[in-house]
């Protein structure tokens, strides 16, 4: 019995420091014992994939050969359409996530008011392109 704890405490220490969940670019796992880090990603994916949406992780770098990483999707794109609307996500940002949820809450914010019907139809063309810049970028066999 003895042994059964003391091997299952050397997986848990090899493992401790492989979970992490990066919420505004924070690790809020840091300094949890594996159990409540492995608890506490359950408890996320439960909660999320029971939604009537399917969420999808992309970028997470879990499947980094087939699909790059989102902030250098980001990069790109930036860097070949400089006409998007960027608002504060110009620069360095690398937060793609972000950015189209920035853009989808001014499109729901300017949909019926016409005085700004210019910024919308912006919004809309700088979201709809980055949505297919991104979903281009991974790789299908």
């Amino acid at each position: 019995m003895d042994t059964e704890m003391h091997e299952e405490q050397e997986v848990e220490e090899r493992f401790e420091s492989s979970l992490y969940y990066l919420q505004s670019e924070k690790n809020v796992l840091k300094d949890m014992s594996f159990k409540e880090q492995e608890t506490r990603v359950k408890t996320f994916l439960r909660n999320h994939l029971k939604s009537q949406n399917l969420n999808v992780f992309i970028g997470s770098g879990c499947s980094l050969k087939a699909i790059p990483l989102m902030g250098d999707t980001f990069k790109k794109l930036k860097e070949n359409e400089k006409w998007l609307e960027l608002g504060h996500f110009g620069g360095d940002s690398k937060n793609i996530e972000g950015y189209l949820d920035w853009l989808n809450t001014g499109i729901r914010f300017l949909k019926y008011n016409s005085l700004e019907d210019e910024k919308y139809k912006k919004l809309e063309e700088s979201f709809n392109t980055t949505k297919k810049v991104l979903l281009k970028s991974i790789v299908k066999d």
